[in-house]
């Protein structure tokens, strides 16, 4: 049983390290949409997907609030699906930081 655990804390310590990576590559991306002015919203879409995959795994928080408030201005309908989608699935504290 003490082997399994090991293991087990092996893997997961591999998976995060690989999802801190990911979530720094998705982080730069947030950041040139943002610098760039970016629009298309079904890429956008799609990173907000794969931060929510990962926010179980790595603190996406912080990626993910900044590419929500560039949202906002974009699609508001879109911004509320992904605020809504966030707070359900990781913590409410987003929830008081955007005053519902």
């Amino acid at each position: 049983m003490e082997y399994l655990f090991d293991d087990l804390k092996g893997l997961l310590i591999g998976a995060k390290k690989e999802c801190n990576k990911r979530l720094k590559s998705l982080d730069n991306m947030v950041n040139n949409i943002v610098s760039w002015d970016y629009t298309e919203t079904s890429t956008i879409e799609k990173i907000f997907d794969e931060l929510l995959e990962i926010g179980m795994l790595c603190d996406v928080k912080e990626t993910y609030e900044k590419l929500l408030n560039y949202f906002k201005n974009i699609d508001y309908d879109g911004y509320e699906f992904y605020k809504n989608e966030y707070i359900s699935q990781y913590e409410s504290d987003l929830e008081e930081s955007y005053s519902l």
